[in-house]
């Protein structure tokens, strides 16, 4: 098909002070634009041209190219580096404001190669992200690199399990086929049944990236024989460099001393355009490799295969030594090791554990370090270094407490946040969407959860629950939008309690109208934050308070 632009605007190459034409497209889903994209992917990675002096710009199928192209051209701060295919904005999920980054044809062929090399070799994929989104966008490349053509779930109007297993019942049956999706839609497509489940068996790997997914999501998945792969990567590395925790082929990973995730590899991409000082501080050399410095800290431990092949060798020498020892009683097995133990169990638990906790980067000898080699070193990302909550002077982790929280059987999402406190400083706060069909769980049951799991101090002293997370980009929970929430269905309680104090009926009546007419515009309004217009409080509780509102 043919597509004809609106007239890009110029960028200046340092290579030869050569033009280059910023070509903006629309993503998003629908046939004809990931169609046009997938013309000019093939012509920017083929291996026997030049370096691509049309640079691709994929914005949101909703934005006019012109007002795209011309506002990139205002925030260029630095040339485009040659060889630059692709241009694309970060998420900003946490600062609300995305860098340009500029990813190089190179790269982005780097990664859909190592995931071949990974996965089981190329195959057809199936689109159901949006395009103008790196994970959208590295799909295209994938087929492009393999030489096949995607399958496509138009999510235009929404995303439908039911359709989504039409389409996967419709892929090529004579190669691996494969699938990526945001946690969001594995939550609904575990929903809906047998009928969206089944046709996915059939894919021989399931991308979950974009952000965080619930372990109990995650083991259930796995449970009903869908291959899922869980993924961390971001639009600096062409989407997901980490598979399961291990790092794909060529892509090496270091922790800092404060705990940050450093990347290097082809992956890497160019740089970011929009900002000198943080393109410096993020991409740096040092002995000729570029290292890319990530926002996000993490932990290297053992992998579950590692600890598990641990455990029988455990098992199979404590036979031989009891069947040497007569009279000595083996015993049984309290607790099924080949399923995880949640972290509240393996605390309070006082029967003797045969396999061993996870083992962290820092009870590991020189594990600092992790390469795809490493096959029994995993990553684990714990949350960003710039996402620590101050509360009465102790830095709470959210990452650590989303894990606990996740693990409670109905909590299907969760994210925790900062709301500001004239007491605590800052109120560690879980704002929550309940599993269908059940009830949410109340403040007492998850700050009882996160005591025994960590301590008092990371216990939430708030809860909010919505209908669903606030999402910015591909998937990712905004963070920012789902605090601007909390804060709000919070003040409504604080409200609500301050009226019924009062002897005033007047009063109070007037306090609930004006914090209701609050939380029903925050929660249907698209405030730019990324909220999708259906968010709704259910319901908030802070410690302490006698009134819970919903």
């Amino acid at each position: 098909m043919t597509f004809d632009p609106v007239p890009p605007a110029s960028a200046r190459l340092p290579s030869g002070g050569t033009d280059v034409r910023l070509r903006p497209l629309p993503g998003g889903t629908r046939p004809d634009h990931v169609a046009a994209l997938l013309d000019t992917l093939r012509a920017s990675l083929a291996t026997d041209q030049e370096p691509p002096r049309s640079v691709l710009v994929p914005h949101s199928p909703d934005a006019d190219g012109a007002a795209v192209v011309a506002a990139v051209g205002r925030r260029l701060r630095q040339d485009v580096p040659a060889g630059t295919a692709v241009v694309l904005q970060t998420s900003g999920s946490t600062t609300g404001t995305g860098h340009l980054v500029a990813l190089t044809a190179r790269s982005l062929a780097a990664s859909a190669r190592a995931t071949e090399e990974r996965l089981a070799g190329p195959g057809q994929w199936l689109l159901a992200v949006p395009a103008h989104h790196v994970a959208g966008l590295q799909i295209l490349v994938r087929s492009v690199v393999a030489g096949t053509t995607p399958a496509l779930l138009d999510t235009s109007a929404g995303f439908d399990p039911r359709d989504l297993a039409t389409a996967v019942a419709a892929m090529r049956t004579d190669m691996p086929a494969y699938l990526s999706l945001v946690p969001t839609q594995l939550v609904r497509v575990l929903e809906s049944g047998e009928d969206a489940i089944g046709p996915l068996r059939r894919l021989a790997a399931i991308l979950v990236g974009g952000a965080a997914t619930a372990p109990h999501t995650l083991e259930r998945a796995r449970g009903l024989g869908l291959q899922i792969v869980t993924t961390y990567g971001m639009t600096e590395t062409g989407g997901g460099c980490v598979y399961d925790g291990r790092p794909l082929p060529g892509v090496r990973l270091r922790l800092t001393d404060d705990d940050r995730v450093e990347i290097s590899g082809p992956v890497v991409a160019a740089g970011y355009l929009d900002d000198a000082a943080a393109d410096a501080d993020a991409f740096r050399s040092e002995n000729g490799v570029r290292w890319l410095r990530t926002s996000d800290r993490a932990e290297i431990l053992t992998c579950p295969a590692a600890e598990r092949a641990d455990d029988v060798a455990a098992d199979e020498l404590g036979a031989e030594s009891g069947s040497r020892n007569a009279g000595e009683s083996h015993g049984t097995r309290e607790h099924d090791d080949s399923e995880p133990r949640r972290s509240h169990e393996l605390r309070r638990s006082r029967e003797p554990r045969r396999s061993r906790e996870p083992r962290r980067s820092h009870e590991l000898r020189g594990a600092r370090k992790l390469t795809a080699d490493d096959a029994t070193l995993c990553l684990r990302v714990l949350g960003r270094v710039d996402d620590l909550i101050n509360t009465g002077g102790i830095k709470v982790s959210p990452g650590a407490v989303e894990h606990i929280v996740d693990e409670h059987p109905a909590v299907s999402e969760v994210v925790v946040v900062a709301v500001p406190d004239g007491e605590w400083g800052e109120l560690v706060t879980a704002v929550v969407v309940a599993v269908a069909g059940r009830e949410a769980p109340s403040l007492a049951e998850l700050r009882t959860l996160v005591s025994a799991g960590l301590d008092g101090a990371h216990a939430p002293r708030a809860l909010v629950e919505l209908t669903s997370l606030p999402l910015r980009g591909p998937g990712k929970v905004d963070r920012r939008a789902a605090a601007h929430h909390a804060a709000r269905a919070l003040r409504r309680t604080e409200a609500l309690t301050d009226a019924e104090s009062q002897t005033d009926a007047e009063s109070q009546t007037d306090a609930e109208s004006q914090t209701d007419a609050e939380s029903q515009t925050d929660g249907g309004s698209q405030d730019g934050n990324g909220s999708p217009p259906g968010v709704v409080v259910v319901r908030a509780e802070r410690y302490g308070s006698t009134a819970p509102i919903s």
